[in-house]
Parts: C-alpha cells; sequence; structure tokens
C-alpha cells in the first residue's frame, strides 16, 4: 500500500511537474507570440505613417492644384466679362455710328432734294426767260418788220409825191 500511495504521489508529481512545465512552454510561447506581434505592429505603424505622409503630401499638393485652378478659372471669368463689356460697346458705337450715317444720309437726301427742286425752279425761270426772251426777240422782229414797212410806205409816198 505505502508503494502504491507513493506511486500515486510520484504520478501526481509528475502531473504537476507536467503541468508546470506546458505552463511555461505555454508561457514562453505567448511572450515570443507578443513579441512577434509586436514588432509586427511596429512595421504596420510605420508603413500606415509613410503612407499618411504620402497621402498628406498628395492632398496638400491637390489643394494647392484645386487654389490655382480657381485663381486661373476666376481671371478667365474676368477676361470674359472684359471681352464682353468691349463687345457690347463696339457694337453700340456701331449702331451709334449706322444712326448717324443713316441721319446724315437721310440730310444729304433731302439736301440733294431741296437743290433738285430749286434747280428745277431755276429751271424753269430759265425756261421762261427764254421764252420771254424768244417773245421778246418775235416782237421786235415784228416791231422791226413794220419799221421798215412804214419806213417803205413813207419812202414810197414821198417819191410819190
Amino acid at each position: 500500500r505505502m508503494v502504491e500511495r507513493w506511486a500515486a504521489r510520484c504520478k501526481r508529481a509528475e502531473l504537476v511537474a507536467s503541468k508546470k512545465t506546458a505552463q511555461e512552454e505555454a508561457t514562453a510561447d505567448a511572450t515570443k507570440a507578443k513579441e512577434e506581434l509586436e514588432k509586427a505592429l511596429a512595421v504596420a505603424t510605420k508603413a500606415a505613417t509613410q503612407k499618411a505622409e504620402r497621402l498628406s503630401s498628395a492632398l496638400r499638393r491637390a489643394v494647392e492644384e484645386r487654389d490655382a485652378l480657381r485663381t486661373d478659372a476666376d481671371r478667365a471669368r474676368r477676361q470674359k466679362d472684359d471681352v464682353e463689356r468691349a463687345a457690347r460697346k463696339i457694337r453700340n458705337a456701331a449702331s451709334d455710328a449706322a444712326a448717324a450715317a443713316t441721319r446724315a444720309l437721310e440730310a444729304e437726301r433731302d439736301k440733294r432734294r431741296r437743290l433738285e427742286a430749286r434747280l428745277a425752279a431755276a429751271q424753269s425761270e430759265v425756261d421762261n426767260a427764254r421764252e420771254e426772251d424768244a417773245a421778246s426777240k418775235a416782237a421786235e422782229d415784228e416791231a422791226t418788220a413794220q419799221l421798215r414797212r412804214l419806213v417803205r410806205d413813207a419812202e414810197a409816198r414821198e417819191a410819190r409825191v
């Protein structure tokens, strides 16, 4: 019986010892796994930090480019407004010039009509004067002819007497 008890105690002691060994191995494995995880975490953290820095730099460049594009767009919009304003001024000036030219043309046409009317009146006066001159010349010729007849008649009477 004693031997059996000692054997049971030995068996229990072996079990306890194997439990302790298993715990020590598990602790060592856990410690090793923890260290590997810490290394992996450090590597991942470093990679994430580098990627975040690259993304931050890219974002900063994108914001700068966006601001530059906005500035260019604003400048282009102002230039477009200036061009439209100048085009409006040119159209207005052209319209004013066309209206002035039309008024000047109408004034010239009116002046020409008045001059033509005056010319027609002067031509009529000239025609009337020619007619009067012709009538006067005819009357003068008639008077001269009568005078000659009278002189001839008078000379013929004197010669008879």
